[in-house]
């Protein structure tokens, strides 16, 4: 990977990137494969240079208030699961002072208000305007923050600045997002955010906000620590975050925004012990992958109802968030629980693969056990399942997001949703490649996927990478197991149920909201509507592709049959030749 200038950026071994690799080493060893290994080793993708030339004038005027009142309505839908750093009120009233003139256009608050606008218009980038508005409002909130809110910590250093990574992110900027996001860590740190409050005096509302500040930045940090491989920067602090188990106060106006990131910052707690645990140490025994795993599926199983469906009745009668942003909510912790898994479950599937291309470490074998028969080319079942597992959580994701792209829900540009996307689907072709799944199952979810990353390619640089990798890899993925003639492929076992999907009740609901709306939905947020007499997916298939609705019960999320590790405590599945020192790969994901 390299920045613009040519200079090598370091990923590491729990990153997309790395997964990618692991996979051109594994299939390069094949003679049909080895042409198209290299030619995946020999992409070179920089990241996009920034625009930078600065506007003296805000892209504002008093006859677009109400566009950007729904501005601040799209930032709080679109976000919400993955962002909670203020109230909604706050920066309504922001806005108000600004218009009013009440505010200094050069304060941190200002800052803030410019910062929101800005990502809003990103995220939505529904026309040259959004566009516009995204990089004016950027330039001047930046440009502020880094004069105003940088000399000493303060709360507005932490926002300004995590809002600043959120649109870098957006901009496949993803160094300069971390970069910015470690600002923000080291003044939430500066400012105590990372400790008990019993320590502070401060009144219980600051208090709670505070905690909401330093639970994204967590979120956020992890994020970035599983799709570029970088040390965690708030993981070595002594933090009260993992200890704090009460659920956002009900009564709260924004509730919907703080259960959704307090569900998510749960689900990635596993994550950071597996980047602490697994990938750092470059070793994964079977029975930590089982305790994580076993921590992961009891919190699933805890989810309360309101995230698995769609619950107005949850919210007060006045302060019911539309329905569009319950099911982004829902949506954003269900991937968040998916993705974590799959990352625990990843060192499963590349053992897998190892023993299907005849590349298992030798120190997995144990020719001087017991049973000593074990061939390197041969993976135990219940080593299966676990790859099946990290498969199956690939599917649900792609299923998933698939919905939301047909029904309208997306936005059109989402970072997060695009990287869900991509290593889902590289957990898909990585099954592919060693025959794991159902084959036309996988064909169907690559096809979802790039339709997925379509949508968001024309407002997504990142998304445009995304797809070219996607093409080639999943090019030579088809093309490979088809010219092998039929293989039997098992997928009869369940491996956890559906954390939550679009019901027919949802999508009524979300209608009747677009149908009493005033104006168009699909204008006024920028949402990924299907073209008419678009092809099917049952047309372009055939409707034995289309898999099966079923409503599973809520039960064991993350289910490993019993026995499932039996006489492999000692069995290492990642040895210090499994995830090796990266070469020179240049391949920016």
């Amino acid at each position: 990977m390299r920045d613009t200038k040519g200079q090598s950026m370091y990923y590491g071994d729990c990153a997309a990137l790395s997964f990618l690799q692991n996979i051109q080493e594994l299939i390069q060893g094949e003679q049909e494969l080895a042409d198209a290994a290299k030619e995946l080793s020999s992409l070179s993708v920089v990241e996009e240079v920034p625009s930078t030339d600065g506007e003296s004038v805000l892209a504002y005027s008093n006859a677009n208030l109400g566009d950007l009142e729904a501005l601040v309505q799209a930032f709080f839908t679109s976000t919400c699961g993955i962002l909670d750093i203020m109230d909604r009120s706050y920066v309504e009233n922001l806005l108000s002072c600004w218009i009013s003139g009440n505010i200094s256009v050069t304060s941190g608050s200002a800052a803030i208000l410019y910062l929101v606008l800005a990502s809003a218009s990103q995220i939505r980038s529904n026309s040259p305007q959004d566009h516009h508005r995204s990089q004016s409002f950027f330039y001047h909130g930046r440009r502020i923050a880094l004069l105003e809110l940088t000399e000493y910590p303060s709360m507005e250093t932490t926002q300004a600045f995590m809002l600043i990574s959120l649109y870098m992110l957006g901009s496949c900027r993803r160094d300069g997002a971390h970069l910015n996001l470690g600002i923000a860590i080291s003044a939430a740190k500066a400012l105590g955010y990372h400790r008990a409050e019993a320590t502070f005096t401060q009144c219980e509302e600051n208090k709670q906000l505070r905690k909401r500040i330093w639970r994204t930045l967590c979120y956020h940090d992890l994020f970035f620590c599983a799709m570029m491989g970088r040390a965690p920067l708030a993981a070595a602090v002594d933090s009260a975050e993992e200890e704090d188990n009460r659920q956002p106060d009900p009564k709260h106006p924004d509730k919907c925004q703080q259960l959704g990131m307090y569900e998510s910052a749960r689900a990635f707690s596993i994550l950071k012990q597996t980047v602490l645990e697994i990938y750092t140490k470059h070793s994964a025994p079977l029975e930590r992958l089982q305790r994580l795993s076993r921590q992961l599926r009891e919190m699933g199983t805890a989810l309360p109802f309101e995230l698995r469906s769609i619950s107005p009745a949850a919210f007060p009668e006045h302060k019911c968030p539309k329905t569009r942003q319950l099911i982004i909510r829902n949506a954003t912790v269900a991937c968040n629980y998916y993705f974590s898994m799959m990352l625990l479950t990843r060192p499963f599937l590349i053992a897998c693969l190892r023993a299907k291309y005849n590349k298992t470490p030798k120190s997995t074998e144990s020719p001087e056990s017991n049973d000593g028969s074990q061939k390197s080319s041969e993976v135990d079942k219940n080593v299966k399942h676990g790859a099946m597992t990290s498969f199956d959580t690939a599917l649900k994701t792609i299923q998933l997001l698939h919905e939301l792209y047909v029904n309208g829900v997306l936005f059109n540009n989402m970072p997060l949703v695009v990287a869900w996307t991509f290593v889902s689907a590289l957990t898909v072709c990585a099954a592919y490649f060693g025959r794991l799944g159902d084959a036309r199952e996988c064909e169907l979810v690559i096809y979802r996927a790039n339709q997925i990353l379509q949508h968001f390619m024309p407002y997504s640089p990142q998304a445009k990478q995304y797809d070219l990798i996607l093409k080639k890899l999943s090019r030579v993925a088809l093309s490979c197991i088809s010219g092998t003639g039929d293989q039997p492929y098992d997928n009869s076992n369940l491996f956890w149920s559906d954390l939550f999907r679009l019901t027919p009740a949802h999508l009524h609901k979300l209608k009747e909201e677009e149908t009493d709306s005033t104006l168009d939905i699909s204008e006024l947020f920028g949402l990924g509507i299907p073209e008419e007499g678009a092809c099917s997916l049952s047309e372009k298939f055939g409707a034995s592709l289309e898999t099966a609705e079923t409503d599973s019960p809520m039960g064991d999320i993350f289910h490993f049959p019993d026995g499932a590790y039996k006489d492999f405590s000692n069995y290492m599945l990642m040895t210090d030749d499994f995830l090796s020192e990266q070469q020179d790969f240049f391949l920016n994901i």
